[in-house]
């Protein structure tokens, strides 16, 4: 049986066998590229939420580290702080007492936090012999504090607290007797995706865990000297 004979046709100076190859190329090129910008959207994508994630997690150390500041300034100044936390926003700030206070046991400070309970503006950590008011801290380090953009304060719960604070301000009461306040701290992403900082309150330790972790059951339980 013959082959049926090219009709002879041409586009140019191309014969028309040669011209079917061309166009037949051109398809598979065609899906080579489609396959390897499929690819790289994918890598791509893949990699921005790999940056997000590391974003997260920087500015949840960087609230740890002055969680941690603030600890220390407490016990070397010898006063009365806390952070006010902006929840649902990308801030903090330091308060500190006017003068120096008396110190009570660390035990004495947890009875006393539980009784003025009610009266947390006033005395929201219950400092056995007051020590005057809050103020802002006059401290450069501490001064205009925020999180980079896209990443914000989504929830704060303390020992003090019945339940996560979601909206408006939260705080943190720090002592110049080496205790602090046991609390968590969810810094979440713009991705949605969380850090949970646990403060432990004897060491002012802070643990930074990827997640969105749950307050565990013995939370709100004594700590024991």
């Amino acid at each position: 049986m013959k082959a049926r004979a090219c009709s002879g046709l041409r586009r140019g100076n191309a014969p028309c066998g040669v011209m079917a190859s061309a166009r037949g190329m051109t398809l598979i090129e065609i899906m080579i590229v489609l396959t390897i910008v499929a690819s790289v959207m994918g890598l791509t994508a893949f990699s921005m939420s790999g940056l997000t994630a590391s974003k997260v997690r920087s500015e949840a150390l960087h609230v740890a580290g002055a969680v941690r500041y603030v600890y220390g300034r407490s016990a070397i100044n010898g006063v009365r702080y806390q952070l006010t936390f902006a929840v649902g926003g990308n801030t903090l700030s330091a308060q500190c007492s006017e003068k120096n206070i008396p110190v009570a046991s660390a035990e004495t400070t947890k009875e006393k936090a539980k009784a003025d309970k009610e009266d947390t503006e006033a005395n929201p950590f219950g400092v056995a012999g007051g020590g005057g008011t809050m103020a802002a801290c006059d401290d450069k380090i501490l001064r205009d504090f925020k999180l980079k953009d896209g990443v914000t304060i989504a929830r704060v719960i303390t020992s003090h607290d019945e339940a996560p604070v979601e909206s408006g301000n939260a705080t943190i009461g720090f002592f110049p007797n080496g205790f602090v306040e046991r609390s968590m701290i969810w810094v979440k992403g713009a991705d949605g995706g969380y850090f949970t900082l646990i403060v432990d309150p004897m060491s002012g330790r802070v643990r930074v865990k990827p997640g969105d972790l749950e307050v565990p059951d013995d939370f709100f339980e004594v700590e024991e000297d």
